[in-house]
């Protein structure tokens, strides 16, 4: 399951496949380095109406294999097409590493 969230982090939807009417995902790729950024992929079904949630600096809230929940900040959306199906391809940052960049910490 996915949360979907928006660019202040309120969530506005969810990503589920195990249930017939939320919008399902597929071809998902967690990647964790420690020299790089941890980063996470999937797929949606671009004509379900709940894709519209998927927005560039929006968030995903992500549970990884260890039971820890995860937050990625939502970096490209691209479209595509896969059987003749339209599809988005969504790629994702881990949001720490966006968050460590873009404040200044000082000494103290």
């Amino acid at each position: 399951m996915l949360y979907i969230l928006d660019s202040l982090q309120n969530t506005v939807g969810v990503a589920n496949n195990s249930s017939p009417l939320a919008m399902p995902y597929f071809a998902d790729l967690h990647t964790e380095s420690l020299e790089d950024v941890s980063t996470y992929e999937f797929s949606v079904p671009a004509d379900h109406e709940d894709s519209a949630l998927l927005q560039v600096e929006g968030h995903i809230i992500f549970r990884d294999l260890d039971g820890n929940n995860l937050l990625f900040t939502i970096k490209e959306i691209t479209d595509g097409s896969n059987d003749g199906k339209r599809i988005k391809n969504v790629f994702c940052e881990n949001s720490a590493v966006t968050e460590l960049l873009s404040d200044v910490q000082r000494p103290m």
